[in-house]
């Protein structure tokens, strides 16, 4: 299945699983005392999802506004109840606002900050007007 079937929600869901396993990852590596370059680096597909996401789904466009504060307030919140359990924390801001900036700069490429213009139908023109050809000019008779 590709990335341009999924749904908003599917790659959010995507997302999401992919941060705990980089999560799981990182608690394990850390046990072990071994560096963790491994776990930001899976952390940081989402980004890349979001991006291939994006560039299929013009739709983005006529996301409301209000859409992208949300997701901003959410990254916000995730990262303020995340910080308490992180020592890096400029890594972790870095992990989760990565897509939602990619999602907003997709919109703002797309609208150029403006809410979407609802564009008029063209008005149909035929594929070729015919023009009947011309006639030739009669020919003239020698005077007698």
């Amino acid at each position: 299945m590709s990335i341009r079937d999924w749904s908003f929600t599917r790659l959010w869901a995507v997302t999401a699983a992919i941060w705990l396993v980089a999560w799981g990852a990182n608690e394990a590596l850390d046990y072990f005392d071994i560096g963790g370059l491994a776990t930001f680096a899976l952390a940081m597909v989402p980004a890349f999802l979001a991006g291939a996401w994006a560039a299929s789904h013009p739709a983005i466009a006529l996301w409301p506004r209000p859409r992208l504060i949300a997701m901003w307030a959410l990254a916000g919140g995730t990262f303020l109840g995340a910080t308490e359990y992180v020592h890096h924390w400029r890594a972790l801001a870095l992990v989760i606002a990565a897509p939602v900036a990619v999602l907003s700069l997709r919109w703002y490429e797309l609208t150029a900050g403006t809410p979407l213009r609802v564009e008029l139908k063209p008005t149909t023109v035929p594929d070729a007007i015919v023009t009947p050809a011309p006639s030739p000019a009669p020919k003239r008779l020698p005077p007698e």
